[in-house]
């Protein structure tokens, strides 16, 4: 527990809830996430203005994380081609959800669309009650 959020494991998801993380809460999510081999899930919640943190947990997570969860949070284009190349390169990640996002791009929903086809180990991408401005 940090003074801005939370980290709570919940079954075989870890949910990281946090108006902005840090440096070093994006150490504790990967200290988390390492003593715990289950971990199958890793859900953001908030964490605005965190890109350069995501990616970091996202780059070393464990392969145990196969699914992605951004819940009511802002993606900025940058993370949305973070998350679209990572899918590209054959990263083992079989599930991305945007659940309430505000995407701060148009061209974020072509990005992960052309991800999901030039991969076949994405299975299940889900965009629900989200939004996206003209932005980028």
């Amino acid at each position: 527990m940090t003074s801005i959020g939370k980290i709570d494991q919940k079954g075989d998801a870890l949910v990281v809830e946090f108006g902005r993380l840090l440096p070093t809460d994006a150490c504790e999510v990967l200290s988390t996430l390492i003593a715990s081999p289950r971990t199958r899930q890793i859900q953001f919640v908030g964490c605005k203005d965190s890109v350069d943190e995501i990616k970091a947990i996202l780059r070393r997570r464990p392969k145990s994380v196969v699914s992605v969860v951004f819940r009511d949070t802002v993606v900025c284009l940058r993370l949305t081609r973070f998350v679209a190349k990572m899918l590209r390169s054959g990263t083992e990640i079989s599930e991305v959800s945007f659940d309430n996002v505000g995407f701060t791009s148009t061209k974020s929903l072509g990005l992960l669309a052309g991800a999901c086809q030039a991969q076949d180990s994405v299975y299940k991408m889900e965009i629900s009650r989200s939004t996206f401005s003209r932005g980028d």
